[in-house]
């Protein structure tokens, strides 16, 4: 359970930080009017941004072992020390990051057995004391 609640805030602030540089990305193209968003050149002290903020969603996506949106986010900070990333990169690793997400299986627990999953072996401390093996199949 606490994977799974860790797991969701982490994905609401990558979220976040994805939709915010996304939109600073397509502010900059507009006022450039670049008709191509994909890797377009980044505007002078925005590099520092882009990195800064791709380097906390490498971070989020490493703790969440989302491993395709790891390299992707790689792949864009190759391009941003290039200088050039475009709205439409970083949408494409949000989408990414939701494709990845949809491949786990989540299992939610009533509010009343939380406390039973958070601590398997109450109850169980002698049967664990005689039998060591048992605490690997609570587990399970």
């Amino acid at each position: 359970m606490e994977l799974l609640r860790f797991y969701a805030e982490k994905y609401v602030r990558l979220f976040k930080w994805l939709i915010d540089l996304e939109a600073v990305l397509t502010g900059d193209e507009v006022l450039t009017d670049q008709a191509d968003s994909r890797r377009s050149p980044l505007k002078p002290g925005r590099v520092e941004h882009a990195k800064a903020t791709l380097g906390f969603c490498k971070r989020m996506c490493d703790e969440m072992n989302l491993q395709v949106a790891s390299l992707h986010v790689d792949e864009l900070l190759r391009a941003v020390d290039g200088g050039r990333l475009g709205s439409e990169d970083v949408q494409a690793l949000n989408m990414n990051v939701q494709r990845e997400l949809q491949c786990r299986f989540f299992v939610t627990i009533p509010q009343h057995r939380l406390d039973t999953f958070m601590h398997l072996h109450k109850g169980w401390e002698e049967i664990i004391k005689a039998f060591p093996v048992a605490s690997m199949m609570l587990k399970k």
